[in-house]
């Protein structure tokens, strides 16, 4: 107990140790160019050279590499600028597909701007001193006794899973005095929700493009919704039972059911008199039955299991995709998601389908968080009332234990079919937790990596 504790305190001081290096490193790396990494490499091979060899050419190439790199640095700092660059964004992006806008930028001063570009930094989420301390990096436990002491992977981890987006230097642009130029540039979202844009820069480089200045510019914050990343589904039969449809209708042929004709086939004891087709037994001398399709509408509604701890991060991430797979899929003709049912501080969100568009909820998606304490009881009443309004339950779970199949069990009370998803990050874990708390029909398992493959062969 007393050594967890030591190293709990020594990881408190190495964490106030990577904050702020995190703090002072924010920019540095386009502050050097890639020539100018280029020539502190040379010079860094031609020291370690010069100070075991005499040679003078060594000596000469030594101090023109360092004269170079001293008077790039001088000759940056008296590159100056004064701009004003204003965002043009769409109102929506998804997460791993580049995301493109338009930056009007213009030049304030009388000289020309040349060969200078913009970039828009990432703003690093810094993790809470405890979500460091208590988190384990997936696969932490192989690395070797100093990389586990000094959990800087761990820092790594935590640091770009938090992150927001990833950006391209923008092309070189040339602006003449008090002129305006628009400039193309592009973000990759990494993760879902509002994404604020607030940290544009100017690089400005030296003449030798050794290094560059990293300029801050006045500009208004900016921000656009990032919705999940999505897969390709398929129509759910109001039974729960997975099939796929190249129409898109989930039919039924039942006799005298719908006015839509299907065809003739033999009389059967119990078919209904008013189906018999006259005219056919009149020729044939046997009775015919006319047959027809009857078509309905499967009402379906999507819960995701918000009652997931930190360490089902990933799991959960892969929930949200799959639910606003399900909720965006146009191609539900007779199958329409028509509820949405997630668990926040809140409380229960019912959305439904008729009352609240599909950005709404996609909106909701974005947005949704964990909730360790979700209220099963609140989640129920909701679903119950409107139970006449479902005959499918798309449910997602991140986790299978006795609380969830007894939740399972209770939205079968209620009448409703439920179509169970288990996202996972171990198959053989998860096949475990099923065979310990079985339900009548088990959970379809996804695992992370492989979701649409699985899900393709669930179809």
């Amino acid at each position: 107990m007393k050594k967890e504790s030591r190293k709990k305190r020594f990881w408190r001081r190495l964490y106030r140790l990577y904050k702020s290096n995190s703090s002072a490193s924010e920019g540095f790396g386009h502050r050097i160019t890639v020539f100018g990494y280029l020539v502190i490499t040379f010079f860094s091979i031609a020291l370690t050279l010069r100070l075991s060899s005499a040679s003078n050419s060594l000596f000469g190439l030594v101090s023109f590499l360092a004269a170079t790199c001293i008077f790039s640095v001088i000759l940056v700092l008296f590159r100056k600028a004064s701009v004003e660059v204003k965002r043009e964004l769409p109102s929506v992006g998804t997460v791993g597909e580049k995301l493109s806008y338009d930056v009007v930028i213009k030049n304030n001063s009388m000289f020309k701007l040349t060969s200078t570009r913009l970039v828009e930094l990432v703003q690093t989420v810094i993790p809470s001193e405890e979500v460091f301390i208590n988190s384990v990096e997936p696969g932490e436990e192989k690395r070797n006794a100093f990389d586990r002491l000094f959990v800087v992977y761990r820092w790594k981890w935590l640091t770009e899973m938090r992150e927001e987006f990833s950006s391209k230097v923008s092309a070189p642009i040339e602006i003449k005095g008090k002129a305006e130029e628009r400039v193309t540039m592009s973000i990759l979202p990494k993760r879902r929700g509002y994404i604020k844009l607030s940290n544009m820069r100017l690089l400005l480089p030296d003449p030798f493009f050794l290094f560059q200045k990293c300029k801050k510019i006045p500009q208004s914050s900016s921000q656009v919704l990032i919705l999940p990343s999505m897969y390709s589904v398929l129509p759910i039969v109001a039974d729960g039972n997975m099939q796929s449809y190249k129409s898109g209708d989930i039919a039924s042929h039942l006799i005298g059911q719908s006015s839509e004709f299907v065809g003739l086939r033999e009389y059967r004891a119990g078919d209904q008199i008013r189906n018999l087709d006259w005219k056919s037994w009149a020729k044939t001398g046997e009775p015919y039955v006319r047959e027809y399709e009857d078509t309905f509408e499967s009402k379906l509604g999507v819960f995701i299991d918000t009652a997931v701890a930190p360490s089902h991060y990933q799991e959960f991430e892969e929930s949200i995709s799959l639910a606003a797979s399900f909720v965006s899929a146009d191609q539900y003709q007779n199958g329409i998601v028509e509820h949405l049912f997630i668990q926040n501080q809140e409380g229960v969100k019912a959305l439904s389908r008729t009352l609240d568009k599909v950005e709404k909820m996609q909106q909701i998606l974005a947005c949704a968080d964990m909730e360790v304490d979700a209220d099963t009881k609140e989640l129920l009443a909701s679903i119950g009332k409107r139970s006449k309004d479902l005959n499918t339950l798309i449910m997602l779970f991140c986790k299978w234990d006795e609380e969830k199949r007894e939740l399972v069990n209770k939205i079968e009370a209620l009448g409703i079919s439920p179509v169970c998803f288990l996202i996972n990050s171990n198959r053989e874990i998860a096949e475990k937790s099923l065979s310990s708390h079985s339900i009548g029909i088990p959970p379809y398992l996804l695992n992370i990596g492989e979701i649409q493959n699985d899900l393709d062969n669930i179809f």
